[in-house]
Order: structure tokens, then sequence, then C-alpha cells
């Protein structure tokens, strides 16, 4: 994602680049459990390993070299290490401090320096293993659809949605489905290829939730507006089919999806001004809290009162207690209005350079890094340590995928595009 290092590294450095690839993968096989309430260790020992990489890619990219311009490496590195501090000036209380500030900021600089390591790093067969587990996930959860509980016995934590094993917390399955979605497309080909997806798209209507399902389409729609123009209309032919479908058998799709096709349906017979207008019609669809979230938010921050927050942000790890100060509300629910608040307009303008232009270079392997990057999957906070350890993953396969070698093994050669 970021430059490659002008220097191989040592015999050493390698073999610590496979203590670090294993505890990642690892990280990812134990995730669901690292949000069971009932359990605490696992979620104090996922943290703990995952320090523990952090640590050890710190130590293999400090003998890497790298170019000197301003979206290298360290400059990054450099605007999230004073973001670190000001954050930590902005606390107000010793338990701020160590429980927001100190911990939210370890996260995002180890999560950095494993991005930047993976950059060089021997991640052989990545794509597969994470396809393997996203696939065994999906499986699951079309397990637990059929019959109530899933293959160890877990029953839904909540009525209709079918999460498998991932009982309650962030993510969700299907928050981790619409992340790891495009990850296969760089292992399997062909009717294998076919065959998964069909399994993948099927379990990610059937966790019945909402905006994972906004995420893929509207990355699909857009990635093939720019790469892919029969993928394009694909879509467009595919989503009028589909209401159509759905206005003759709406019983057949589970109750938030058919709540969510129903909301489009009305955006497209009366407009957005309509559901914002009408509290009960936003209530029936389930989507007045976060009207009310966007609203309040909208108000209370972005004035020209609170013209430094707007233009700096708040700094790392206290993004919610200040925002709850200036509106009333803690978490925004969308990780892309959490990044602007907490690195203000002009670092994310930065950012958003930054992410163009690693866009616009690799093109087709940027899909994979797509679902961290959209807006839709309204309940994830870029504090939430387990999607930001998805959010690095994907990082991670990207910078594989993208180099020259991979492109032409795992993707122009295996591609059904």
């Amino acid at each position: 994602m970021l430059d490659f290092p002008e220097r191989v590294s040592s015999y050493k450095v390698l073999n610590i680049s496979n203590i670090i690839y294993f505890i990642i993968l690892g990280h990812l096989i134990v995730l669901p459990f690292m949000i069971l309430s009932w359990n605490p260790l696992f979620v104090v020992v996922g943290r703990v390993l995952f320090y523990m990489s952090g640590v050890l890619a710190i130590y293999s990219i400090l003998n890497h070299r790298y170019r000197n311009h301003i979206f290298s490496a360290p400059y990054v590195l450099l605007i999230l290490s004073f973001y670190s501090l000001y954050g930590i000036a902005n606390t107000n209380n010793i338990n701020n401090l160590f429980t927001e500030s100190i911990l939210n900021t370890l996260m995002f600089i180890f999560g950095a320096a494993l991005i930047i390591w993976s950059a060089s790093a021997k991640l052989n067969n990545l794509p597969k293993y994470i396809s393997i587990i996203l696939f065994v996930h999906c499986v699951d959860v079309i397990f637990q659809s059929i019959i109530g509980v899933n293959m160890i016995g877990i029953e839904r934590p909540i009525a209709e949605r079918n999460w498998g094993m991932f009982v309650y917390g962030s993510p969700s399955a299907g928050s981790f489905i619409s992340m790891m979605f495009f990850v296969p497309l760089f292992w399997f080909k062909g009717i294998k290829l076919v065959a998964v997806y069909c399994v993948i798209t099927i379990a990610l209507f059937l966790t019945n939730d909402r905006g994972p399902i906004i995420q893929i389409v509207s990355i699909l729609f857009i990635y093939g507006l720019l790469h892919h123009f029969k993928i394009f209309i694909m879509i467009i032919f595919s989503l009028i089919v589909f209401l159509f479908a759905f206005d003759l058998s709406h019983d057949f799709f589970p109750s938030r999806i058919a709540m969510l096709i129903k909301l489009i349906v009305h955006f497209f017979e009366f407009g957005a001004s309509d559901i914002l207008s009408d509290q009960s019609l936003a209530t029936s669809f389930s989507i007045h809290g976060y009207l009310e979230k966007y609203i309040a938010i909208y108000n209370g921050w972005f004035t020209f009162e609170n013209l430094w927050n707007v233009l700096f942000g708040t700094g790392i790890g206290i993004t919610h207690i200040i925002l709850e100060q200036y509106t009333g509300i803690g978490r925004p629910h969308s990780n892309v209005l959490e990044f602007l608040i907490t690195f203000g307009l002009l670092p994310s303008i930065y950012f958003l350079l930054l992410t163009i232009s690693i866009i616009m270079r690799e093109k087709k392997t940027s899909i994979v890094l797509m679902p961290a990057l959209f807006p839709f999957s309204l309940s994830i906070s870029i504090y939430s340590f387990n999607w930001f350890f998805l959010f690095m993953l994907l990082c991670v396969v990207f910078n594989y995928v993208s180099r020259d070698n991979n492109m032409k093994k795992y993707f122009t050669s295996r591609s059904v595009f």
C-alpha cells in the first residue's frame, strides 16, 4: 500500500516476518471468540498478540530505507504520531488517558507499522487462507439460518440475525463478510470462483444486515463504472430485476433486507426529502436513529465556533468523548465520519489524496481495499479493535496482491473480469 523499501531485509528480519505472519493469521482464526462477552480473556490475548506483532513490525521496518516524498511511510507515521500526542493532550482525566488515548494510539501506530511491514514481507498464500476462513463462516451462517443454531450450537444472538460464530459485537458476520468479500478474487478461478461467490452472497443476505449489502453493491457499482463497464451494466440490470422480483415475492427476503428494498423503492418514488421530513416514515424504515444522530453531529460539530476541531480534529483515541461534549452524540456510527472528526478536514485531505494515488496507481487490485474505505457499514467505528484489525488485514492483502509478480499470478490470469 505504501512504498516498497529499497533495501532487502536480512535473514533475521525474515524470521521475524514469519512470526508476524502467523500471529496475524492466528488472530483472524480466533477473531469471533474475541467478541464474546463471557470470555474477556480472548479479548486481552488478542490485543496483546496484536501489540506484539506491531512491535516486531516496527523492528523489521527499521531495516528498510524509504523514498523521500510526502506520501512515504515515514511521513504517514509522523502524522499518526503527532495525532497520537494531540489526542493525549486533549484528555481530561487519567482514566481516558489510559483506556482511550494510549490504547488507541498503540492500535493505530502498530497497525500502520504492520501495513508498512507487509509491503516487503513474504506472505505466501495469505488470500488463500483468508478465503478458506471466510468460506467456513459463510457456510456456518447458512447452516444457522436453516437449523436455528450454528455448527457448534450457538443460537442467533438477535432474532432473525444469522451471525454464526459472531455472537455479538463488532464485527457482526455481515460486516466480516463484506470486509473480506473480494479477497477470494485473488485465489479462486473459473467455476470454483463462481461457486464460492454464490455461497458468500447467499450468506451475506442471510446475515440480515443492511449496511454490508449496501457496502458491497455500492463498491461493485463504482468499481464497474471506473474499470469494467460491463459489470456496471450488469449491476444496474440486476438491481432492476431484483426490485421487480421483490414486488412479487417480498416475503422471500430476510426482514431487514426487505426493509432496505422498501426504502430504496420509496426513495426512487418520492425522493429523500420525503423520508427526512416524515419521522414516522423514517422510523418504519428503522433509520430514524441514524438520521437523528447525523443531524445532531452536523448541527453541533460542523460550526464556525468549532472551526479548530473541524480543521484539525480531536486527536487519536478520544473522538467520541470530545464529540459528545459538542453534540451529545458519542460514536458517530460511521467510519468515514469518525475519521474526519478524529483528524480534521486538512489532514483528512492528505489521507484522501494518499488513497486516491494508491487506487489510481493500482487500479484493478484496489477493489480488495474498498470495503475498508466506503462509508455504508454504519455500525462500525475506527476505534473498534476487531474492525481495525480487519482494515489492517485488507491493507496487508492489498500490498501482497499489488506486487508485480502477484498481480500476474493471482489476478490477471485468474480474474473472471
